[in-house]
């Protein structure tokens, strides 16, 4: 099954002894991380007889995983072209084995003990979503399928095929399971079509009927032999069902799931007694009592679950459980309680970052899909403080700034409310701002005629508020459209907000409210900032593919438009490095840093996030300029941009 899924990870780790050491767009430090991207699929075992986990990713990799001490064992298994979509572990002439399959149309065998490659890469000559291992007459295969309807097997001794490739009904194949039925070497196979199909491995033909009862495409598969050969398949109609392989009858349904259900994990309990663990989009495991089909007991997970795998420790049974955008977490199948802290904190997207100094030390401001607000020290490289906990949805939106020489965030979120927090007391400073009717998009923070103001964007409208009184200050801006960002700065002596909306951006003079000027870029933009040339004040948008620099007094363009590959969903301007540049957080998980008055990129693209980046800001850390970025992948990184 190819199940995606996001490791999380905000660690401590030293900087390197001087930043300034580091070479222009490369990673100071390591990453406030595991994967860098989703994860797409966990297997369980033990190496040694120490529990493990393997999990592989977008980033192209497998991990290995210490369960017990919850780190990385060694270097990444690094082959393959393309992300790692399926992961199974097993034993070949006595060595420990992982075998990966990717969307680079190749699985791979991997020694455990020396993280080596064993052999060539298998080609399957399309992509991998799904593998298996298991033994044909005393010969250990892999069973590989994907995103064709083709099923290959492979001697995993030779690395070369067993046989011919067989096809099997639909147009793909989404979980695959291997196991025996009276004597005979079979695959069960689920794919796009609502039915689960039993295929001979010696013969490649259709042993028997298919399972048939599913009202919706089955997502995974998995084998148990307790008293009869059985499976357990799980399903987008929100169950799972029980399937006797020899009479090819259901024999039971675990229906208690409130929406679809991805994946399942069989294992035992209480000495033996044989159990399913299952879970889905809802966000909940469930335990099952495989003969009787009685519910067991639940287990509430931090997001959707799209990855699950059964284990044991020291004697005690253990599920691994991955969500989207989500800690990879262990549980306790005795106790039903989570196991230790999750493998490698946002457990969630950064959906906004924000940088500033706090008593001299440079820090950051993350907003994330927590909903929470937490607050780090780029220096040390560790949160300063817990999280900031009130906001009722994600928070999309942070500002750091002073109030009366106390430092203060501002931040909005999925609430509509905007919250001021007081770094020295780490509590929320009076009650939440109100007045937006939809999500608060954006936060700038600066100063109107001496009052330190906050200025948000949501809704169809722009407000600003007076942190003293938290009072909104006169009249919103209001639009026709839905505004995406805002920024605040001065335009000769004038203070002004930079607002998009749409294909458009606008200049207000706070004072007066009135528009000053409009820049229409001709393409859908998310965000905009000010930045300075020369003498010139600029402005410069970014949104769908396009970055583009204006004159902030005349609206005329500045050079020509630079071109991305993806859509650009933040960006931030200053001087770094001798050079005025803008760094760009990108859909596709890409950084780029541009030179705005050569017009062309800065270095090749920074990659690291490996999913959409959606917050980026400038930031000095020991003497170093960097840019600091969060993203879908939960983590924060910062890059050099020294000369």
């Amino acid at each position: 099954m190819a199940a995606a899924v996001v490791v999380v990870a905000l660690v401590v780790a030293n900087l390197p002894e001087s930043p300034s050491k580091v070479a222009f767009g490369q990673a100071v430090g390591e990453p406030i991380a595991g994967h860098r991207g989703d994860v797409k699929a966990v297997a369980t075992g033990t190496l040694d007889s120490a529990p493990i986990a393997v999990t592989g990713g977008d980033d192209g990799t497998a991990r290995v995983w210490d369960l017990a001490a919850g780190k990385q064992l060694g270097d990444p298994l690094a082959g393959h072209e393309n992300e790692v979509t399926a992961v199974a572990l097993g034993e070949l002439n006595g060595t420990p084995i992982a075998v990966t399959g990717s969307h680079d149309d190749t699985a791979r065998v991997w020694d455990l003990r020396t993280h080596r490659q064993l052999g060539a890469a298998l080609d399957h000559e399309d992509s991998i979503t799904t593998l298996a291992l298991g033994e044909v007459d005393g010969v250990p295969v892999a069973v590989t399928a994907g995103t064709g309807n083709t099923v290959r097997v492979w001697d995993l001794a030779r690395r070369a095929p067993l046989g011919e490739a067989f096809q099997v009904g639909g147009d793909y194949v989404t979980d695959v399971a291997v196991g025996e039925v009276g004597g005979v070497p079979v695959v069960v196979t689920a794919g796009s079509e609502h039915v689960a199909q039993v295929w001979n491995l010696r013969t490649r033909r259709e042993h028997g009927a298919p399972l048939t009862g599913h009202g919706d495409k089955i997502t995974s598969v998995a084998f148990t032999a307790f008293d009869r050969p059985r499976v357990v398949t799980t399903a987008y109609d929100n169950t799972a069902r029980v399937w006797d392989l020899e009479s090819r009858k259901q024999v039971g349904v675990f229906g208690e799931h409130t929406d679809s259900v991805n994946a399942v994990a069989l294992g035992s309990v209480d000495g033996g007694s044989p159990v399913a663990v299952t879970a889905g989009a809802e966000g909940m495991l469930r335990m099952w009592d495989v003969a009787s089909q009685k519910p067991m007991g639940t287990m509430e997970a931090p997001g959707p679950v799209t990855a699950v795998a059964y284990g044991e420790r020291d004697g005690e049974p253990y599920a691994v459980a991955a969500t989207s955008f989500g800690p990879v977490q262990v549980w306790d199948l005795d106790t039903r309680e989570r196991s230790g802290d999750p493998l490698p904190g946002h457990p969630g997207k950064v959906l906004a970052v924000a940088t500033g100094t706090l008593g001299g030390t440079p820090v950051a401001v993350t907003g994330g899909h927590d909903r929470t607000v937490r607050v780090w020290d780029l220096a040390a490289r560790r949160p300063r403080g817990g999280p900031l906990t009130g906001h009722a949805g994600s928070v999309s939106a942070v500002a750091l700034t002073t109030v009366d020489g106390v430092p203060v965030v501002v931040s909005g979120g999925e609430d509509r409310a905007v919250r001021v927090w007081n770094l020295d007391t780490g509590r929320q400073a009076g009650d939440p701002l109100t007045g937006h009717t939809d999500v608060v998009r954006s936060v700038a923070t600066g100063t109107l005629g001496g009052t330190p103001v906050a200025v948000t964007a949501g809704d169809r409208s722009v407000r600003v508020w007076d942190l003293r009184t938290r009072r909104q200050l006169g009249a919103p801006i209001t639009g026709d459209a839905e505004l995406t960002s805002v920024a605040l700065g001065t335009l000769d002596g004038v203070p002004v907000a930079l607002v998009t909306a749409e294909e458009e951006a606008h200049l207000w003079r706070l004072d007066t409210r009135q528009r000053v000027r409009s820049f229409r870029a001709g393409h859908e933009l998310s965000t905009a900032a000010f930045v300075t040339l020369g003498d010139t004040p600029a402005v410069i948008t970014a949104g769908e593919a396009v970055t583009r620099l204006w004159d902030a007094r005349t609206g005329a363009p500045i050079g020509a438009p630079v071109e991305h590959d993806a859509f650009v969903r933040a960006v931030a301007a200053g001087q770094a490095g001798g050079r005025t540049v803008a760094v760009a957080a990108q859909d596709d998980g890409l950084v780029r840093v541009w030179d705005l008055k050569a017009g062309r990129q800065v270095g090749g693209p920074l990659a690291g996030h490996g999913a959409p980046v959606l917050g980026a800001a400038l930031a000095e850390v020991g003497g170093t300029q960097v840019a600091v970025t969060g993203g879908f992948d939960g983590t924060v990184r910062l890059w050099s941009l020294a000369q």
